[in-house]
């Protein structure tokens, strides 16, 4: 039998445990605060741990232009400027931006403002009923810095007139050349192409100047011709208010067209999902490792998304493509980037980007060379060869998916309804349209 311990033994164990124990507890807080700590997150989980605000809704929409302006650029990088162009009855006026994201639900995190200005009623342009071109050259720009805090993303200007105080958006996107998981690319280009600014009529008061409304110029037929090109050197107005298969008759309301006025089909394109919104406030709830370009940027540099990205994020109503831009982004394919489609009549339209008027590049979206302006299909590159699936057609309001035994799409053990909990005969409310795709055999 051993002897048993000094008291002086055993108090100096008792403080050696007591001592051993404390180093324990405090190497298990520094991993535990590693494991948490925001320098282990990314970017974008690190962004969204700053409060967020709702703020930035519209509380009062302009329903009648009375403030609203447009951005020089659709997308800006970090560091450099970019000009705000703003029209308003009010004889003062305050601007805040907002980068939007999670934030807790809140979906839009305050990064300026307010900043106050006096107001400034623009001149209209000149515009020719026979070419139904509408391109703005508005004066006293306000330059705005992206400071190098800013994180690439989504970003609104909410003006607010102070007499009236209505409110509009101005929306433009900041852009960064870092390494990212995904690069979610911003439709502006089909926003364009469906902006009816002005709104003023040409025929029979229900034509706005889009691209899918008419001149008055005719063919040989005796038809009215369409508007061969669109300026992005204009506001976002509401949705053209003669094309009513497209854009259902609720979203004449301001309940729903002036919620996102100025901000093009960020927040709608005939449908209240908000396609665009609703991805940004999923993809950065989830913490994805998520960065931010507009197509122009795809047209423009395939550096922007090759060889910086493991995904390319096509969104919502992605609907008109330059030929530069799917060229780029089957190079970006071909070098390993995977393509992800998460929306409808995607790659549908051919246009060209040209200069705008004083010879500013891809300010303006254009119909006019016949030998570019068709769909993709009818050059022989359908959709279907890039995302695999191509424009089926188009319902006045969305419909239901409907999961069936002998469904043709991947059986519901495929990681594409992983943790879904989809069961054979589940309903999906309101997931198709207002266009949507499928496989066409041929």
């Amino acid at each position: 039998m051993k002897e048993p311990l000094s008291r002086k033994t055993r108090f100096n164990l008792s403080y050696l445990w007591r001592a051993l124990a404390l180093l324990l507890f405090v190497c298990a807080c520094f991993a535990f605060w590693g494991a948490v700590q925001p320098s282990r997150l990314n970017k974008v989980q690190r962004e969204n741990l700053q409060p967020g605000t709702t703020a930035w809704q519209l509380t009062n929409p302009a329903d009648n232009r009375q403030i609203e302006g447009y951005a020089s650029l659709t997308s800006v990088p970090v560091g450099g400027n970019i000009d705000l162009l703003v029209n308003t009855q009010d004889p003062a006026y305050t601007l805040s931006i907002y980068r939007m994201g999670w934030y807790g639900g809140k979906g839009g995190r305050k990064v300026f403002g307010p900043q106050a200005h006096h107001g400034v009623r623009q001149a209209m342009p000149t515009i020719d009923p026979a070419v139904g071109f509408v391109e703005c050259n508005w004066a006293n720009p306000i330059t705005i810095h992206v400071s190098s805090t800013w994180l690439s993303g989504i970003y609104l200007v909410k003006l607010h007139g102070n007499k009236s105080k209505k409110e509009s958006y101005i929306i433009f996107t900041v852009r960064d050349s870092r390494s990212a998981d995904l690069v979610f690319q911003q439709s502006v280009m089909t926003y364009e192409a469906y902006n009816g600014w002005p709104g003023v009529a040409y025929l029979g008061g229900t034509d706005a100047y889009s691209l899918y409304n008419v001149t008055t110029s005719l063919d040989s037929m005796g038809h009215n011709l369409p508007v061969p090109r669109v300026s992005f050197n204009r506001p976002y107005g509401g949705p053209p208010l003669g094309d009513a298969f497209y854009i259902p008759p609720m979203y004449y309301s301001n309940q729903f067209a002036g919620y996102g006025i100025g901000a093009g089909d960020f927040f709608y394109h005939g449908a209240p999902a908000a396609m665009e919104f609703g991805m940004v406030r999923f993809l950065e709830r989830e913490g994805y490792d998520v960065t931010y370009i507009t197509d122009v940027d795809t047209h423009e540099d395939v550096d922007r998304v090759k060889g910086r990205c493991k995904g390319f994020l096509s969104v919502g109503h992605d609907e008109y493509w330059s030929e530069d831009m799917r060229g780029n982004v089957i190079l970006a394919r071909d070098a390993g980037v995977g393509l992800g489609f998460f929306g409808g009549n995607y790659i549908y339209w051919a246009v060209e980007l040209l200069p705008d008027s004083n010879g500013k590049p891809n300010r303006t979206i254009s119909l006019v060379d016949p030998t570019k302006t068709c769909t993709f299909a009818c050059m022989g590159k359908p959709e279907q060869s890039l995302a695999g699936g191509s424009w089926v057609g188009s319902v006045p309001t969305n419909g239901d998916i409907v999961v069936l035994a002998d469904d043709p799409a991947p059986p519901l053990d495929h990681w594409v309804f992983a943790n879904t909990g989809l069961q054979v005969g589940d309903v999906i409310p309101g997931l198709i349209g207002v266009e949507y795709n499928g496989v066409d055999p041929n």
